[in-house]
């Protein structure tokens, strides 16, 4: 609320000092517009790194995806196995099995996808107006083939803005789910030989196989449940947005159009009054729109922090995560070689 006070009064203050017979619509419509300031060379140069170190690694993911169902040796890679444990009688240590899935196939795949998230993000840092063309290109297509129509420009910048709100939540999950992928790759090294013998020597990293299946489960689960409704959320206070931003230029056109019809001395007195009470109504319109949009761009910031507090969460969690599963592995050698 206080933010929204402020911007009203802003608002009022830059308007207080103009002429009377200064035009308030048009100047507020040609106020220069807001924009992020451009990127430094040493940032676009950080960011060029990046993308040549993603298009070679979304390139060794598709040819990791790609390589099995190619050539003579043509062999369909495995997704998910069942094991369960045995002690060195061949007695079951547990009821129930270890599910194991293929971690190098699904860490390619994420791989692939988060890096293909990062290249729309970029493309959004350092020429926007390179991917505006890109977008509404793509949904000029999509909606022709689709739909059998075309669309407007606003449709296809607010298709271009969404995209990138969505592509940054993918992000979080796509790069969360390849350390996952690799957290998982590491329990396979440990469990995958379907005749695991465990003796007396019981090592102390062995758990319950419920315990494993369930954490490995329920994880990438509630990163996916705790993102969605967040850009969900950004998505649409970002559409409100835009619609609001869309409806105050109609207000401020229209007017101006009565503000320039006031203006000539030959209305009379009835035309004048009519005019000076559509005025009234333009100006109320104008103020309950700008304190709505003051309300909006709060809650767009408190998204975005949300957002961003998730991705410092999240990847370093699982990054964690998995070089605490990686001690196991390097346990596990010690004792075979014992």
């Amino acid at each position: 609320m206080k933010r929204t006070r402020a911007i009203n009064n802003g608002n009022m203050a830059m308007l207080s000092g103009l002429p009377p017979d200064v035009d308030p619509f048009a100047f507020i419509s040609h106020q220069p517009q807001r924009s992020l300031p451009l990127l430094p060379t040493s940032a676009i140069t950080i960011l060029a790194i990046f993308f040549v170190c993603h298009t070679l690694a979304a390139a060794f993911s598709l040819i990791i995806l790609v390589l099995p169902f190619i050539g003579k040796g043509k062999r369909r890679p495995w997704l998910l196995r069942k094991i369960y444990l045995e002690a060195s009688s061949g007695e079951e240590l547990f009821n129930t099995p270890i599910y194991l899935v293929n971690a190098g196939i699904l860490m390619s795949l994420w791989q692939f996808l988060g890096s293909n998230m990062r290249y729309i993000l970029i493309f959004s840092l350092c020429k926007p107006t390179c991917l505006e063309f890109l977008f509404c290109v793509w949904y000029c297509l999509v909606f022709f083939f689709f739909l059998g129509g075309g669309g407007g420009h606003i449709e296809c910048l607010l298709c271009q803005v969404l995209t990138v709100k969505i592509s940054l939540g993918l992000l979080i999950i796509f790069d969360t789910y390849s350390q996952w992928s690799m957290t998982h790759c590491f329990l396979v090294i440990l469990y995958s030989d379907k005749k695991f013998v465990i003796t007396s020597r019981r090592p102390n990293w062995l758990q319950s196989p419920l315990l494993l299946n369930t954490f490995f489960l329920v994880y990438p689960l509630a990163v996916t449940a705790a993102v969605v409704p967040a850009i969900a959320l950004l998505s649409l206070t970002y559409s409100d947005l835009q619609g609001h931003t869309i409806a105050l230029k109609e207000i401020l056109s229209r007017g101006s159009q009565v503000w320039n019809q006031s203006q000539h001395a030959s209305h009379s007195a009835v035309e004048r009054e009519l005019l000076s009470s559509q005025l009234a109504r333009t100006m109320a319109e104008l103020g309950t729109l700008l304190e709505q949009m003051g309300a909006l761009v709060p809650r767009l910031e408190e998204y975005f922090t949300t957002i961003r507090s998730m991705m410092l969460f999240f990847i370093p969690t699982t990054s964690l995560v998995s070089l605490l599963r990686l001690s196991p592995v390097l346990r596990w050698t010690d004792w075979i070689d014992n």
